[in-house]
């Protein structure tokens, strides 16, 4: 006993050269279909290597501004002149050399520089940093004739010292 099928007509048999010839168009579309992808993707990994490329461009550009210099400035209250403190690298200069550069600073500053607001607190500092005989100088020039006081006219014309270095 076997079946027979003869009778039995399938759609889609009949017309067997059609459905091949659409299948390998078929076949055809994918294929074109993935090389259209392939390009599309070689495009876009192109494109993002680029910008990675000028990515790295601009940071490479940015580097330089990466490092920052501060520098200290005071600003005097009264008299709105900026002043740039001195900074120390530690290569250049010892711990000692800065501090002694700068009480040498504040002490030509005071001795040589006339504000009339802050004479005593200069005089004091000077006389208190100066040796005998320099003291005594500086004491005979403030009470002297041709004292600061008397040529400035006490706080009519304050007198700045700006020690300027290379």
């Amino acid at each position: 006993m076997g079946f027979k099928l003869s009778g039995l007509k399938l759609p889609g048999f009949n017309k067997k050269k059609e459905v091949t010839d659409s299948s390998t168009t078929f076949e055809e579309k994918n294929v074109l279909m993935q090389e259209k992808m392939n390009r599309i993707y070689k495009f876009g990994g192109i494109a993002g290597i680029a910008v990675g490329v000028l990515s790295l461009l601009a940071l490479n550009g940015a580097l330089p501004l990466k490092s920052t210099v501060v520098e200290a400035y005071l600003i005097n209250g009264v008299t709105g002149v900026a002043e740039r403190l001195t900074s120390v690298k530690k290569e250049n200069l010892s711990e000692n050399e800065a501090l002694a550069k700068y009480f040498i600073t504040q002490y030509v500053k005071r001795r040589e520089g006339y504000n009339y607001f802050s004479l005593q607190h200069d005089y004091d500092y000077v006389l208190l940093y100066s040796a005998e005989n320099v003291a005594t100088d500086y004491n005979a020039l403030i009470n002297g004739n041709q004292s600061p006081k008397v040529i400035y006219n006490k706080a009519e014309k304050p007198h700045l010292f700006r020690i300027i270095r290379p």
